[in-house]
């Protein structure tokens, strides 16, 4: 975690470096997190109509990324959150049996094909809450959602269409007990259990 954003005026922990963010936080913990600045990046290709018997058929290719860190509160006490997006909408046309793209013309022997079209999403969130310099919750909830059709044409003829779906979604919600009573053994332990579940896993 280089940078994080907050909602709290200029003197919260929310925009400080590493060195200053709350007490519990030390090199463990930062494995909670991807360790990267915030960041929105996008890609996006030149759409084309490669196909001159099916003008409708497009190629294309859209991708976007984001990441958004915030936190909430005080040095000893408050939440962290980092949210983890990705979008992918992409089209093509492939030869029949291979992976490279088909000599597409206006007769019908050249129009051998399987036309892809992907669209797929994902997300990633972490929450982390902390009490006391005790970490009091932690949750973690991604997202999957790709939708994949291939349809194929022979000689110019729609012969088969499939679409494959696929949607997944996966929440590790750890509670995590940090009343007053608990030892300082108990505190370590329950704070390694909450990084041992969730080290590594959000990224998507």
């Amino acid at each position: 975690m280089q940078r994080i954003n907050t909602s709290d005026d200029d003197n919260s922990v929310g925009g400080l470096v590493p060195a200053k963010t709350p007490a519990f936080w030390d090199t463990s913990a930062s494995s909670l997190l991807t360790g990267l600045a915030d960041f929105d990046a996008k890609i996006k290709s030149v759409t084309t109509s490669p196909n001159p018997a099916r003008l409708q058929e497009s190629d294309y290719f859209n991708f976007q990324t984001s990441q958004k860190t915030t936190q909430e509160g005080h040095l000893t006490s408050g939440k962290i959150s980092q949210n983890l997006e990705s979008s992918l909408s992409a089209a093509f046309h492939l030869e029949l049996k291979s992976g490279k793209k088909p000599m597409l013309g206006e007769s019908k022997s050249s129009q051998n094909y399987r036309y892809v079209k992907v669209d797929d999403h994902g997300s990633s969130k972490l929450d982390i809450g902390f009490e006391k310099n005790q970490v009091n919750s932690a949750r973690l909830e991604k997202s999957h959602d790709r939708n994949l059709s291939i349809s194929r044409y022979e000689l110019g003829k729609l012969v088969d269409t499939k679409n494959q779906p696929d949607q997944q979604t996966t929440v590790i919600d750890l509670s995590v007990n940090s009343g007053r009573g608990n030892t300082a053994s108990e505190q370590a332990l329950q704070r390694q259990r909450v990084i041992a579940t969730l080290s590594g896993k959000i990224f998507l």
